[in-house]
């Protein structure tokens, strides 16, 4: 079973898949699911991102198969964004494409800020840098449903909130599974510490391309909100797709999969031109510094004539 340990001791699992031929070295994508899932929440998105790129998709910390929260343990952005670089560096990555929906991404811009380097690309799907102020309300709503009818109960309309009211049932069906198997206690936990997970002072410190996806009918994030905390990321792109779900990763796949596979593009092509356009700089330096040498020796062999 697929782990790395963190310094603390901490075991965190993940799944790792690459479809690209064998010879080819792609580059990793790391994808940080939301709240009360796992990495398999991601499956929509594999057929497209993983033909192309090393997808990397961790259970994080208190999901899953990874480490589980403490009783009374606090949660921390800073533990959560040093768990990622635990995974890198446990896999030998310098650097992924990171691409986090919801509740991750404060995670994720909390990781882009404290450590630039390690983030090519930051992808945010129906994300907000602050759940406590833009899902203080509903959060508080559902930690009292659970406690009221349980885990099961709470996860059939949470997945008609995620997926909005044009899902098949099929699909209902299997994301309330998924949500249902949820720990109880840490997505309790989670939802009553979401003030633990405001990473609004970062934004300004992103300096990595970064796309922010949205739906422009979703209830919990009105796309003004949305755009008003976009434009304090200083090279971020806005994305709106149609719909009226508030998970944009699992009602989209197809089109955010898409998306992801156009930005990686089109970062890799603007890193390409800037760096052809430094190497046209020092060649020009280089070419005007021999014309300048050329006409030193030409004077000298004048004057020596």
């Amino acid at each position: 079973m697929p782990k790395v340990t963190t310094s603390a001791g901490d075991d965190l699992f993940y799944r790792d898949d690459c479809f690209a031929p064998p010879w080819e070295s792609p580059p990793a994508t790391l994808l940080l699911h939301a709240e009360a899932e796992t990495g398999l929440a991601w499956y929509g998105l594999m057929p497209r991102l993983a033909a192309r790129t090393r997808v990397l998709r961790p259970d994080m910390r208190g999901a899953g198969r990874s480490v589980a929260m403490r009783p009374g343990q606090a949660w921390s952005l800073d533990r959560l964004a040093s768990d990622l670089v635990a995974l890198m560096d446990g896999l030998g990555l310098e650097n992924a494409h990171v691409v986090a929906a919801r509740f991750a991404a404060p995670v994720a811009l909390r990781l882009a800020a404290a450590s630039p380097s390690r983030v090519a690309t930051l992808v945010l799907c129906s994300g907000t840098p602050d759940p406590a102020t833009d899902y203080g309300p509903r959060a508080t709503r559902w930690a009292d449903e659970i406690d009221r009818v349980g885990i099961d109960a709470w996860a059939v309309g949470a997945a008609q909130e995620r997926l909005g009211p044009d899902a098949e049932e099929s699909d209902l069906e299997g994301w309330s599974g998924l949500l249902a198997d949820t720990d109880r206690a840490t997505l309790l936990g989670l939802l009553r510490g979401l003030s633990a997970f405001d990473a609004s002072a970062d934004l300004p410190n992103i300096t990595c391309p970064t796309l922010v996806v949205a739906i422009d009918g979703s209830p919990a994030q009105p796309l003004e909100t949305t755009t008003a905390w976009q434009r304090q990321i200083p090279r971020a792109e806005l994305l709106v797709l149609t719909g009226r779900g508030d998970h944009v990763a699992a009602s989209h796949a197809r089109e955010v999969a898409g998306a992801v596979q156009d930005f990686h593009k089109k970062a890799a092509k603007d890193a390409g031109g800037g760096k052809r356009k430094e190497r046209g700089e020092r060649d020009g330096k280089r070419d005007r510094s021999k014309a300048k040498e050329e006409k030193r020796e030409q004077r000298r062999e004048r004057r020596n004539a």
